[in-house]
């Protein structure tokens, strides 16, 4: 299995978490950390791994195919690694259309958890979709419907408005560009029911890249509706 106290020290060293934060972390959470890039708990480097990109890559390939990877780490025992990837036809993958500061996004329907009107109280503190994926974007105008993203429930969630909800469809999605599959939660690029280029957003990789959101474990259920 994989010693989650190593993983604690070298996420330290690396940056990748801050100590106090660290400490305060279940060892579920800390596997997590396994997947950002550069981060080895292997002391220096061989023929197949100790570079800390093995598991990065796997999971860029996995999530532009809408998929999730879960980890199961028994010490002394064992470490495993399920992948769980949609089934689509003929390369299609699953997108809800939705517009947010006038642009156009598809979102992965793998990465959505649920859809609804927003609530003015719950609701309050929820970004615009396009505000978490563009900083200088205005947030002042964040639309009336919320959309819920992340892995599950059980895990960390984040509720992101909306100014409309599009449909449901199977989109094409080639390879994002290099600098924006780097710069942000994006599972590739797609085109829009009117022929013009739009990025196809991974909820779940959204949520764990944006601290700032507002965060929902199970013990915060999202409002019933």
């Amino acid at each position: 299995g994989v010693d989650a106290e190593a993983v604690r020290r070298e996420a330290i060293a690396s940056g990748a978490i801050g100590a106090e934060l660290a400490g305060q972390a279940a060892d579920d959470m800390l596997l997590e950390l396994l997947f950002t890039p550069g981060l080895t708990t292997q002391a220096s480097p061989d023929l197949l791994a100790g570079r800390g990109v093995g598991l990065d890559l796997v999971q860029q390939v996995v999530r532009r195919y809408g998929g999730t990877i879960r980890i199961t780490n028994n010490p002394g025992l064992g470490f495993a690694a399920s992948l769980e990837l949609p089934v689509v036809a003929r390369g299609l993958i699953p997108a809800l259309w939705v517009e947010s500061a006038g642009r156009s996004f598809a979102l992965a329907c793998a990465g959505i958890l649920h859809v609804r009107r927003a609530d003015a109280s719950s609701d309050a503190a929820a970004p615009s979709l396009a505000a978490c994926l563009d900083p200088f974007t205005p947030t002042h105008d964040r639309g009336p419907f919320v959309v819920v993203l992340g892995h599950d429930l059980a895990r960390a969630s984040a509720p992101v408005r909306v100014e409309r909800i599009g449909k449901l469809d199977r989109v094409a999605a080639r390879p994002a560009p290099p600098l924006l599959a780097v710069a942000g939660p994006y599972a590739g690029v797609v085109v829009t029911p009117t022929g013009s280029p739009a990025l196809l957003v991974d909820g779940a990789a959204l949520v764990e890249r944006m601290p700032g959101l507002s965060v929902r474990t199970a013990s915060t259920p999202p409002p019933a509706g």
